[in-house]
């Protein structure tokens, strides 16, 4: 098995966390945001406590 991580994912810069209505926020608990990096991949993560 041959697991490779694209090149681009190690150099990517975090753009801005935006919420479900794409206001800007800081991470939020208990609720889904959105990390949106300059080479257009959105990572979706919701933190729960």
């Amino acid at each position: 098995m041959n697991l490779s991580v694209p090149v681009s994912n190690f150099f990517r810069k975090l753009i801005e966390i935006v919420d479900v209505l794409c206001r800007e926020s800081e991470q939020l608990i208990n609720q889904p945001i959105f990390y949106i990096y300059d080479d257009g991949t959105v990572e979706k993560k919701i933190i729960i406590e």
